[in-house]
């Protein structure tokens, strides 16, 4: 990542430095970066609650790379996985017509088999099956492709969750997209509005690149899909506007946090994991975007067929945000 320095980022010359690298080599970079990402969020996040001397960060460990010299590793512990109220979405696809067409039908054979969904769950842009075993759920992941995050395969999680599923309650299956009512029929799949998503540009994905990204899949309205609306009915007038507003400070926050949590809890699904279903119009457009004058950072979808993709909510207390192994500093009790 220090190569960066090379040249460093100076408007104007963004044409003229090259870097020419393998696939793989992309890949390990943007790895990297993935990892220092989630080190910022780590340590933003632990010390609200800890101080530097009473828990380490937890630095992401990923097959393949070093994080550095092993004799400058003795004082890092191992940090066990886990899912345990992760918030995992689909961000990562490739454009195989084959592959993008099978998530299709695969997910078509999947709702069916469901049966019908809760009447008094069902709204103009949403569906809800609950009570759905995870040999259900394991058994769609295992015959489709999906990447829950950049490092974290389906067969990962689902090994997982078979270690901890007495923990947890059946779950509920939730097929989410925008209003139905007066779209045509082509922008309707199962009773609900496609969804519009653009891709990511980068220096290594471009509008025809067949790897993608879409940075953001979820609605921020899906988890109330399968809340009774009574419930809703009886917060007050200040939390519910609190729930519809846009943009939040971080005490706001915490209060939603508890918001959603007496929700959960009031609809009995305290312990209920929730997989959010969205299907992606390949057509989607981008929305004009100004970036200071040097363009925009997304293009149109473009894809050669549809995207089927996950949202997983499970519950439980966020223990590692990473999803994967990871190695801790170690913090020795002071003598006395």
């Amino acid at each position: 990542m220090q190569m960066g320095r090379w040249f460093g980022y100076r408007r104007g010359y963004e044409l003229l430095p090259r870097i020419w690298m393998t696939r793989n080599a992309a890949d390990m970079f943007e790895k990297l970066t993935e990892i220092d990402i989630r080190l910022r969020e780590d340590i933003r996040d632990r010390y609200l609650s800890y101080t530097p001397e009473q828990c380490g960060p937890a630095i992401r460990n990923l097959p393949g790379i070093a994080l550095t010299a092993r004799n400058k590793m003795q004082g890092a512990d191992t940090a066990e996985m886990s899912f345990a109220g992760a918030h995992l979405q689909t961000q990562e696809f490739e454009d195989i017509p084959s592959v993008l067409e099978r998530n299709i039908d695969e997910m078509d054979a999947f709702l069916r088999n469901l049966g019908a969904p809760e009447n008094f769950l069902t709204t103009s842009h949403s569906r809800v099956w609950t009570g759905v075993p995870f040999a259900d759920i394991s058994g769609l992941l295992s015959r489709s492709s999906y990447k829950l995050t950049r490092q974290t395969s389906t067969a990962v999680f689902c090994e997982w969750f078979r270690q901890m599923a007495s923990q947890f309650d059946d779950w509920d299956v939730i097929l989410y997209g925008t209003n139905a009512v007066n779209l045509p029929k082509s922008d309707v799949w199962n009773g609900v509005g496609k969804v519009k998503r653009s891709r990511k540009l980068s220096g290594v994905r471009t509008e025809h690149s067949q790897n993608l990204s879409i940075g953001v899949l979820s609605d921020p309205n899906a988890w109330r899909a399968d809340i009774p609306l009574y419930l809703f009915e009886n917060l007050s007038i200040e939390d519910k506007a609190l729930l519809d507003k846009a943009k939040i400070t971080r005490s706001e926050k915490e209060r939603i946090a508890e918001i959603k949590k007496k929700l959960l809890d009031d609809a009995g699904k305290k312990n209920t994991p929730r997989m959010v279903v969205y299907r992606v119009d390949k057509n989607s457009k981008v929305r004009t975007q100004v970036n200071g004058g040097r363009g925009t950072s997304r293009c149109d979808l473009n894809t050669s067929a549809d995207l089927i993709g996950l949202e997983l909510m499970i519950p439980g207390q966020l223990e590692n945000k990473n999803y994967v192994a990871a190695v801790s500093i170690r913090i020795s009790e002071k003598e006395g």
